[in-house]
């Protein structure tokens, strides 16, 4: 069955045809090139299908068009269900299915559509002889000021004026104006500023930790006399937090916020006070989105019952892969900043502990690891109750639950949405207005579960999330450890017995942050996601059930690592070559579980295609 590849036929190639209306009179295919047929090129990628053609002359059409007599009509007039499941070896790849669609596909059902039908494609999902609105705001600006922009949906001509003509955009914001500032501007930071807070807290990690190796920064003093570092437990953490809350703040400072991205947000790229601007900017949302290299949904519980938002989410699926979509659910900022907070405070207590020798090591670290299990339990559980409550809600689905802030659009979105549907064939082009929403249903319904997983992962947490909430607090600590004691101990240790010491402790704390920790982490996850019906106290001990026997767990399983640190520690080769294999070995099973199978594809077509 084909998929959304069959616009570029209908739309043909915009920058041929520039402002020039189609004449409905004439055949699609005669309007940009006469004397040529335009094959979209074999891609994956729709949006790409629909900005790519390849011109090849008319004998050779004529022969693509020969080798079409397998598809017959009555083929497209079947049912409206339009995804039946595939392999498990290709990703899920959203709404236009997983396979690459063949130039004879395109043509066959260009031949087919109207020209009626290909004039609203056009207005639909082309900017064509209004280029000017083609609109897109700097990120900086919209995060300007703790996203003071996303206060209300209030726009003005100034607002308007923070967006600037482009030739795409590269992300298009996708949320409700009734969710809070806050929560959307934690949601938006979190995915725009995740990589630079990373690698700024890494870079202060290993300066702090030579630095003190070095004994250019001063070290603690215990209460045993002996020296520790403690710049990276202590500064690290929230140098993270503060870069992942204010990197685009430190971009417009430096003079430097033309590398920030192009994201369309409705306030901004639509006029909110030329009503006739803004109702032609509001009927190319489909264009805007065409337009769009990737899709950022801030997702809430409300999220699905908002009839735009379910529009745009269901348009860019129509148009792109699944791969471009990212689903932030309110959970995940909760996840990630309170995560790192639990982390840092039980980090801390613990080395409170061991400084003023309330307890030994030992107990200090277990004390900060059950702490901050707790908590981290309690954040995963009302992650796995989002997660449930997504799945419920795209279960259930339906366009007419669905709430329009203004009435008057209600018809709008409905006919964009049916035109979607006969357009890429998943209905008869002669269907109705309801055959097509039904279809639509379930196509939300099938594709959204897929999504959510090639977003976030089959636990609803992250993997690079989870080892930099490790990173910054447990791994930071370890090198405190390591290169600041290595260098109180230098007197008593050859330069080699300091180089294999420092390594030892890097690899085993490594172990720990990339691999236990966070298969210990999917656990908890998992764990949590049982018993959804329990409520308060119970709900509790089932929560702490859970901490309890990982905690019993990494207590079983520091033993051996233990073991095998020490005997690497001594020089023994097999000591050292066990402690780099299991490091490996738990590195790669946490990739894997936290990625989990590939979700199977999703291929677009009626019953009884291939």
């Amino acid at each position: 069955m084909p998929t959304m590849a069959i616009l570029q036929e209908r739309l043909g190639d915009e920058s041929e045809l520039g402002d020039e209306a189609p004449d409905p009179a004439l055949p699609p295919r005669a309007l940009p090139r006469p004397e040529a047929t335009i094959v979209p090129e074999v891609e994956t990628d729709a949006a790409k299908l629909l900005d790519a053609a390849v011109v090849v002359a008319p004998e050779e059409a004529e022969g693509v068009k020969a080798k079409t007599a397998r598809f017959a009509q009555p083929e497209l007039k079947g049912s409206t269900s339009m995804f039946s499941r595939g392999s498990l070896d290709s990703s899920y790849t959203g709404f236009s299915g997983g396979r690459a669609t063949g130039a004879a596909d395109i043509r066959l059902l260009g031949q087919r559509a109207s020209n009626n039908m290909d004039s609203n494609i056009q207005e639909l999902l082309s900017f064509q002889g209004q280029k000017y609105l083609l609109r897109a705001s700097n990120l900086c600006s919209v995060l300007h000021r703790f996203a003071a922009i996303l206060k209300n949906s209030a726009g003005s001509a100034h607002t308007y004026a923070m967006s600037e003509e482009v030739t795409h955009i590269d992300a298009f914001i996708s949320h409700n104006w009734v969710v809070s500032r806050a929560l959307k501007f934690a949601c938006l930071t979190l995915h725009f500023n995740f990589w630079p807070a990373l690698i700024v807290a890494l870079l202060l990690m290993l300066s702090l930790a030579f630095g003190q190796s070095w004994g250019a920064l001063p070290l603690a003093t215990t209460h045993q006399n002996g020296q520790r570092g403690f710049f990276c437990t202590v500064l690290v953490a929230p140098t993270a937090m503060l870069v992942l809350c204010f990197w685009h703040e430190l971009l417009l400072l430096v003079g430097a916020s033309c590398r920030c991205p192009k994201v369309f947000l409705d306030k901004t790229c639509i006029h909110q006070v030329d009503k006739k601007v803004q109702q032609q900017g509001i009927k190319k949302l489909g264009a805007f989105i065409r337009k769009s290299r990737h899709m950022v949904v801030i997702y809430t519980d409300i999220y699905l019952i908002k009839l735009w938002t379910v529009y745009e989410v269901a348009c860019f699926l129509s148009l792109h892969s699944a791969g471009k979509l990212t689903i932030i659910p309110m959970s995940s900022p909760l996840v990630i900043f309170g995560g790192l907070t639990i982390a840092y405070a039980g980090t801390l207590a613990g080395q409170f502990i061991l400084f003023y020798g309330i307890a030994d090591e030992y107990v200090s670290a277990h004390f900060a690891y059950a702490v901050g299990g707790l908590l981290m339990a309690l954040v995963l559980r009302q992650s796995a109750r989002t997660q449930d409550s997504i799945r419920s809600r795209v279960s259930q689905f339906t366009v007419d639950a669905c709430v329009c802030f203004c009435e008057d659009d209600r018809p709008v979105v409905y006919s964009s949405i049916a035109l979607l549907m006969r357009a890429r064939g998943q209905v008869a082009a002669d269907a109705s207005d309801q055959e097509a929403l039904t279809a639509f249903e379930l196509a939300v319904r099938e594709c959204l579960p897929g999504a959510l997983v090639a977003s976030i992962g089959p636990l609803g947490i992250k993997y690079q999330h989870v080892v930099t909430v490790l990173t910054c607090t447990y791994l930071a600590a370890g090198m405190d450890y390591y290169f600041a004691n290595s260098f109180a101990q230098s007197h008593v240790m050859t330069m080699s017995q300091v180089v294999l010491f420092r390594i030892c402790g890097v690899v085993r704390i490594a172990t720990w942050t990339f691999g236990i920790f966070p298969l210990m982490v999917a656990l908890q996850s998992l764990w949590g996601a049982r018993c959804m019906h329990l409520r308060g106290l119970s709900e509790m001990a089932f929560v702490w059930l859970g901490v309890v026997v990982l905690v019993l767990l990494g207590i079983a399983l520091q033993q051996p690592v233990q073991y095998l640190h020490n005997m690497a520690d001594e020089g023994s080769v097999i000591g050292i070559v066990s402690m780099f294999a299991i490091l490996i070995f738990t590195t790669v099973l946490a990739r894997v579980v936290f990625t989990g199978k590939k979700p199977p594809a999703w291929k677009g077509g009626t019953r009884g295609s291939s």
